[in-house]
């Protein structure tokens, strides 16, 4: 089954250490999942997108995510960093945890040959790669 978020309003980067333990643990028990530490804001482009693809394997659920967008930001490689997604109606979603797996972050192209305009592409995996949160 594969499913999308429309209308991301906002795209946030922070270091996976600053996530709570168990991050997703607590999201597959409905406990809220609170984020207590600095967030820093992307410049992005309208024209972002997030798809979530749930798959069945070794007898269990898992989901896939892929979000694309264009930024002027580049994000910081030398940490392993998670993402937070705000939609259009305010809710907040993180991607990535504390704990193994980790986003991956490509960069897929500089756009017309400027240094300062990125397509980006993340992808994730867990048994749910689409974490509610607050800030």
């Amino acid at each position: 089954m594969k499913q999308s978020l429309p209308g991301i309003k906002n795209i946030s980067v922070l270091p996976c250490a600053g996530i709570p333990q168990h991050a997703m643990a607590k999201c597959l028990s409905d406990i809220p999942v609170g984020l207590n530490c600095n967030t820093s804001n992307l410049d992005i482009y309208p024209e972002s997108s997030l798809e979530v693809e749930s798959n069945y394997t070794n007898g269990d659920y898992y989901e896939n995510l892929t979000l694309k967008f264009t930024s002027t930001t580049r994000i910081p490689k030398q940490r392993k960093m998670a993402l937070v997604v705000t939609d259009v109606e305010g809710k907040n979603y993180l991607i990535g945890t504390k704990e193994r797996p980790f986003p991956i972050i490509e960069y897929t192209r500089e756009i017309s040959g400027s240094r300062n305009i990125y397509d980006i592409k993340v992808t994730f995996s867990g048994k749910r790669a689409l974490i509610p949160c607050a800030i």
